[in-house]
């Protein structure tokens, strides 16, 4: 699989932020030596990617045009300090957020884990009379590292269903 990158051009048929050697770049500079094979890397710069537009409607501003291939970029990014993002521009803590999501994919986090009724997430329980409440709708794994790249991006929204890993 061919990856291409968005670069705040509206590349036709974007697929990721990052190249596959940024990805073994980061991996290197974490002490995980990653194949130079772009078949096998590539999956998971996508499943990094589709993390990425799991989250599209909980990001600020809009997208540039309904039907662009990468979440980013947007226009109307306002950050908490005032700073605007040009709509032009993806942020690095973007990229970063994809490159350690890869990165976590590549080491066998599954970042995209899907609860049905045969496996929901316990949201409640209690022990007496037995009561229990369960998740609705589909999980999304949080990592610590991740949101923190993602939040200054970040509309004030309901929070995420949790999978901790």
């Amino acid at each position: 699989m061919t990856i291409i990158v968005e670069d705040g051009t509206l590349v036709d048929s974007a697929n990721s932020f990052v190249t596959t050697d940024e990805l073994r770049e980061y991996a290197a500079d974490r002490g995980t030596i990653i194949t130079p094979d772009d078949d096998i890397v590539s999956p998971h710069l996508i499943k990094a990617t589709d993390y990425l537009w799991a989250l599209d409607g909980k990001f600020k501003g809009d997208k540039i045009t309904q039907d662009q291939s990468m979440p980013f970029p947007r226009a109307g990014i306002v950050l908490s300090d005032g700073t605007t993002i040009a709509a032009d521009h993806i942020p690095s803590a973007v990229a970063r957020a994809q490159l350690e999501l890869a990165f976590r994919s590549f080491l066998g986090t599954d970042v995209l884990p899907v609860r049905t009724a045969d496996n929901p997430e316990l949201k409640r329980k209690k022990i007496g009379p037995i009561e229990k409440e369960w998740f609705q709708g589909t999980a999304v794994t949080i990592l610590p590292i991740v949101i923190a790249f993602l939040e200054p991006y970040m509309r004030n929204v309901a929070p995420l269903q949790v999978v901790r890993v």
